[in-house]
């Protein structure tokens, strides 16, 4: 088996390699590198916690990668330190059980007006609800807290 490696070389954050293929960077171009579909564009984020000086920024953590696929969908890939096996959504007040679910990344869809969670390799989805318009060409889609920054990678 050949492999191909992806790298990217940041001037912040701690010396090394993450090369775990559950990190946010190898499962969003894991459908580009396995199956060849390409996608639009990509952005990393970041959390940088209470640190202000990005150059001295040693809890420098993966937020995320947005990748916009080539098919107009926006799938978010968080970069939990974990893999979550629950979701919970709240919509207009009313919040739904935890539901087992194996989540990998959330879509939104190419119309913007719906969006759900994805298992790895897209096996399962689950709804997520609707966008809402905040105006001035803007959508509320998801909203992510976590407890502290530890539980990013």
């Amino acid at each position: 088996m050949d492999n191909i490696e992806l790298s990217f070389k940041l001037n912040v954050g701690h010396t090394g390699v993450d090369n775990d293929p559950l990190n946010p960077l190898s499962r969003a171009f894991q459908v580009l590198m396995k199956e060849g579909r390409p996608h639009q564009g990509h952005a990393l984020c970041f959390y940088f916690g209470e640190e202000r000086d990005l150059k001295k920024a040693s809890s420098l953590r993966w937020l995320g990668i947005f990748v916009l696929s080539a098919r107009g969908r926006i799938i978010f890939f968080p970069g939990f330190s974990h893999t979550p096996t629950w979701i919970k959504t709240t919509t207009n007040r009313s919040t739904s059980p935890r539901t087992s679910f194996n989540f990998d990344h959330i879509s939104l869809e190419p119309l913007r007006q719906r969006w759900h969670f994805t298992t790895a390799n897209s096996t399962d989805h689950k709804g997520g609800g609707r966008t809402r318009d905040l105006g001035q060409g803007r959508l509320g889609w998801f909203g992510l807290s976590v407890a502290s920054g530890n539980i990013l990678r």
